[in-house]
C-alpha cells in the first residue's frame, strides 16, 4: 500500500544536490507504488506532445496534452504500461 502524507519539503533557496536527490528519490518511488497499484495500462488518444504551458492562462485541453505527454514519457522510459 502507498505511503501516506509523503512530505517532499521546501525548496532550499541556492541549488542543493542534497535536495533534488532526496526529492528524486521520493518521486521514484511514488512512480514505483503507483506502478504496483496500476495494472490496466494508461492510453490516451488524439494528443499533441506537450511540455510546457502558462499557468496563468492555461486551459483544460493544454493540461491534458501536458498529461499526456508526461504518460507517453512515462511509457518510453518503462515506468508504466
Amino acid at each position: 500500500m502507498a505511503k501516506r502524507g509523503m512530505f517532499l519539503g521546501s525548496a532550499p533557496e541556492q541549488y542543493d544536490t542534497r535536495y533534488t536527490n532526496d526529492v528524486s528519490s521520493k518521486l521514484e518511488e511514488i512512480v514505483r507504488q503507483l506502478s504496483l497499484v496500476n495494472k490496466e495500462p494508461y492510453v490516451t488518444s488524439n494528443s499533441t506532445d506537450t511540455r510546457t504551458y502558462n499557468v496563468s492562462t492555461t486551459t483544460l485541453t493544454e493540461l491534458a496534452n501536458v498529461v499526456a505527454t508526461l504518460i507517453a514519457d512515462l511509457k518510453n522510459r518503462g515506468v508504466l504500461k
